[in-house]
C-alpha cells in the first residue's frame, strides 16, 4: 500500500503518516495542500485531510477509470475554497477491457501507441465540506491529462487534442460553474497547423494560456488575441516552462 507522510521541512522529523485503504491507491499527480488541508484522490473518492493531524475531514465520491493509458491521470486543482477534479469518464475502463478484478487490484496503466485522449468530466467540490458544487464536460489533451487553469476566479479548460477540435471556447466561474466568457474556436484565430496537439499538458500564466497545438500559442485570457509560434515546442510529457518573464523550452526528441 502507498502512504502519505508529512515531515518537518527544516528538521526532517516525522509529523504524521496515513497508510490505509484511503491511500492504498493514491492516484498520481492528485496530491495538493491548501488552506490547512491535504487533498488527494484514490480509485473511489476525493479525500480531504487535516494538514496538521492527518485526520480525515471528508470524503466525496469520485469514481475513476481503472484501466488507463500510461499518460492518463486525474487533474486536481485547489483554489479559493474550491477543489476541481477533472478526469476521463470512469466508464472508459470497459472500453479498454476492464473487468471485475480491477476493483480489487486498483488502477492499471497500459502502454499502447493506439490509446489516445478521450472526453470526461470536470467536477467542482467545496474545500470545506466536500459538497459537489457544479460540473462541466472536459477532455484530455493529446496523450496527456486534462488541462485545468484558474485565473482571476475563472476556470479555463477546453478540447485541444486534435487539429479540428476548438480549444478553450467556454470559461467558467470558479464558484458557480456559470459560463462567464466565450471565445471563438482556435481555427478562427490562428493556423493550428498540426494533426494533433503535442504530447504534453498545456500551461498557463496570469495573462496567457500557452497551448501546445503545434508549437507554442499564446492565448491572451483577457482579449483572446493569439500569438502563435510554430517553431518552439517542449519535450514529451514535460512540455515548456513559463517563468521569470521568459519561456523555457527544453531539448525535445520529437521527430514528427
Amino acid at each position: 500500500p502507498k502512504a502519505i507522510r508529512v515531515v518537518e521541512a527544516q528538521t526532517g522529523k516525522p509529523v504524521w503518516q496515513k497508510k490505509d485503504d484511503d491511500t492504498r491507491h493514491v492516484l498520481p499527480t492528485t496530491l495538493a495542500v491548501a488552506e490547512g488541508r491535504v487533498f488527494f484522490q484514490n480509485e473511489r473518492h476525493l479525500v480531504c485531510l487535516d494538514r496538521d493531524s492527518g485526520e480525515v475531514r471528508w470524503r466525496a465520491e469520485r469514481p475513476v477509470s481503472l484501466r488507463r493509458p500510461a499518460f492518463s491521470a486525474p487533474t486536481l486543482v485547489v483554489q479559493d475554497g474550491v477543489v476541481l477534479s477533472a478526469d476521463r469518464s470512469h466508464r472508459a475502463s470497459a472500453k479498454m477491457g476492464g473487468d471485475g478484478k480491477d476493483e480489487k487490484n486498483g488502477p492499471r496503466w497500459l502502454v499502447s501507441p493506439t490509446m489516445i485522449s478521450t472526453k470526461g468530466e470536470l467536477i467542482a467540490f467545496s474545500a470545506e465540506t466536500g459538497e459537489r458544487l457544479w460540473s462541466a464536460p472536459c477532455h484530455e489533451a493529446f496523450n496527456s491529462p486534462v488541462d485545468v487553469f484558474v485565473i482571476d476566479g475563472k476556470v479555463f479548460s477546453g478540447v485541444t487534442a486534435g487539429k479540428g477540435q476548438p480549444g478553450i471556447t467556454k470559461v467558467y466561474d470558479l464558484h458557480t460553474g456559470e459560463v462567464v466568457d466565450t471565445r471563438p474556436p482556435d481555427q478562427e484565430c490562428f493556423t493550428v497547423g498540426f494533426a494533433h496537439g503535442r504530447c504534453y499538458r498545456n500551461k498557463a500564466t496570469v495573462n496567457y494560456v500557452l497551448h501546445g497545438r503545434a508549437g507554442v500559442e499564446f492565448v491572451d485570457v483577457h482579449s483572446h488575441d493569439v500569438a502563435a509560434d510554430h517553431w518552439v515546442r517542449g519535450t514529451c510529457q514535460y512540455g515548456i516552462l513559463a517563468c521569470n518573464g521568459l519561456l523555457y523550452a527544453p531539448p525535445h526528441s520529437c521527430a514528427c
